[in-house]
């Protein structure tokens, strides 16, 4: 995903955490593949589009947004918050 992309998706994920039609909770991808719950997202904003924008090394880029959809829950890289599937586990 291209910056222009990943910075439209980190916008459209602040304005809109859930997935329309369905109601599926989003999860923010980093470039270092970990993911972000939306709380995490919201505080660390401007860091995250900061990152991303400039197209550092840090982890902090957002490389896109995702639904995550089956397996176990996820944890949010930054508070360790349970991010869990929205089919359960395989």
């Amino acid at each position: 995903m291209n910056t222009r992309n990943a910075i439209n998706a980190l916008k459209d994920m602040i304005r809109a955490p859930y997935a329309w039609p369905g109601g599926y909770a989003k999860v923010l991808v980093m470039s270092d593949g970990e993911c972000l719950c939306t709380q995490c997202t919201k505080e660390n904003y401007c860091l995250i589009l900061r990152s991303t924008r400039d197209n550092d090394r840090s982890g902090w880029g957002a490389a896109g947004v995702d639904i995550h959809w089956e397996g176990d829950p996820l944890l949010c890289a930054n508070c360790n918050k349970e991010l869990p599937s929205e089919y359960g586990p395989v």
